[in-house]
């Protein structure tokens, strides 16, 4: 009895996973093409930007097309959002929302329209296409694609970078593990690539240590960029203010910028025999008031 439930155990599990493996899956499957387009515009011009749709599934599908903003986080990783680009509203689909059979395709047009008096910039956006499922009498998104387009409104290219902070976690210190903080904002109106360079220098001004920073991807207009450095100086012992530079390359005109930042350096066995003849000194000190109050 025994070994016949087992069989049967044995024979179901086998049943189920080659159901798992073997039956199809429902999927929804579509592309769009291109998935990145590059436009420059003039102030009051107009372009119509065409984008592929191509069902790949075996069923029809509904799309919904729309425009949303992209921005960069502090680390330099793409953010897609609505409402945070005004180039969002110059954007418009010819269509709203469009059914596609069966390996049918359709190219659609983006309607791009320039504002007059607007400040020469570059602006990164998304035109987003959902799939659309309907389940008990309510539309779902069942999957999105977006392609990036870089919109460039033409104009005097101003490639300006600020360094909005620089320095270390502390302004003297003993510990030989220094730990640096730097703030970038991209001030201009073009996207910008960057490469970083720290140097240290002893009281003396030798250089005591130089490392060249990897500051991330290119930074978009009007977008801060966070970077954080932890250095380890194991051979330091002299006391004195150390003085830490940070050079930053920007832009395709290579352009230079500079901050410094000094930190002022205290010798552990320093601190312990400050400490040890501050000790003796209180010492002493309350001896002798001892013997004059006797």
């Amino acid at each position: 009895m025994i070994n016949k439930i087992v069989k049967l155990f044995l024979f179901s599990l086998v049943v189920l996973l080659l159901s798992f493996f073997i039956l199809p899956v429902k999927t929804f499957a579509f592309s769009i093409s291109p998935i990145r387009s590059e436009v420059v515009l003039d102030q009051g011009s107009s372009f119509d930007l065409k984008l592929k749709i191509i069902n790949d599934e075996d069923e029809t599908l509904n799309f919904k097309l729309g425009v949303i903003g992209v921005k960069q986080d502090e680390a330099g990783r793409p953010i897609f959002l609505e409402n945070i680009d005004d180039a969002e509203s110059w954007i418009r689909p010819n269509l709203e929302q469009i059914t596609l059979f069966p390996g049918d395709s359709e190219e659609l047009i983006f309607n791009i329209n320039v504002p007059t008096d607007i400040y020469p910039r570059l602006h990164y956006l998304g035109l987003k296409v959902d799939s659309l499922s309907e389940s008990d009498g309510e539309i779902g998104i069942t999957g999105s694609l977006v392609s990036l387009l870089a919109l460039q409104v033409a104009g005097e290219a101003t490639e300006e970078l600020k360094i909005v902070t620089w320095g270390a976690s502390e302004y003297i210190t003993w510990n030989k593990n220094w730990n640096f903080d730097l703030s970038l904002k991209n001030v201009g109106n073009v996207k910008m690539p960057l490469a970083g360079k720290l140097s240290i220098f002893s009281p003396s001004g030798e250089v005591i240590y130089n490392k060249d920073l990897y500051l991330g991807n290119e930074i978009l207009p009007d977008t801060i960029r966070i970077f954080k450095e932890d250095v380890n100086l194991i051979n330091l012992n002299k006391i004195g203010f150390y003085k830490t530079r940070i050079d930053i390359q920007f832009g395709q005109t290579r352009q230079m910028s500079s901050y410094d930042y000094h930190v002022f350096f205290v010798p552990v066995w320093l601190v312990s025999l400050l400490s040890f003849v501050l000790a003796i000194l209180m010492i002493f000190l309350f001896f002798i008031f001892s013997r004059k109050k006797k």
